[in-house]
């Protein structure tokens, strides 16, 4: 398993709730720097290889962050990384000039990803049966 890349600070905040009987993961990313992103989404995407659940399912918080080349790299880095161990990701707050990425991310890979403006549309797809 690969370990996680580390952080003094692990400004990140990772917290994770019951929703109608599902746990969901909410990866909170609004606060923080492209290389705090980028360190967060390699950390992130090593926790849950390492943690080997097929059914997980999350939101990632974006509002206000912006992405450059590099942080977009590392996102199609990491995708393959997490695609096995995620079955669900809402991303909230993704400006809708970056939807065609996530597009381009779901086509590319088994990734279910769709944006959402707010936290409670978004927690109600990730619960739903398909």
């Amino acid at each position: 398993m690969k370990k996680p890349p580390q952080s003094k600070t692990q400004p990140w905040l990772k917290e994770e709730i019951e929703y109608q009987g599902v746990t969901i993961g909410i990866y909170d990313y609004r606060a923080l720097t492209i290389d705090e992103a980028i360190l967060a989404m390699e950390h992130n995407a090593a926790v849950l290889e390492n943690r080997g659940e097929t059914d997980q399912r999350h939101i990632l918080h974006v509002t206000g962050v912006t992405t450059d080349k590099k942080a977009l790299a590392v996102c199609k880095k990491v995708a393959p990384v997490v695609e096995p161990y995620v079955y669900k990701t809402a991303v909230v707050g993704i400006p809708s000039i970056q939807h065609f990425f996530l597009n381009f991310l779901n086509s590319i890979f088994k990734l279910r990803i769709q944006a959402f403006d707010d936290l409670e549309s978004a927690k109600e797809w990730l619960v739903l049966k398909d």
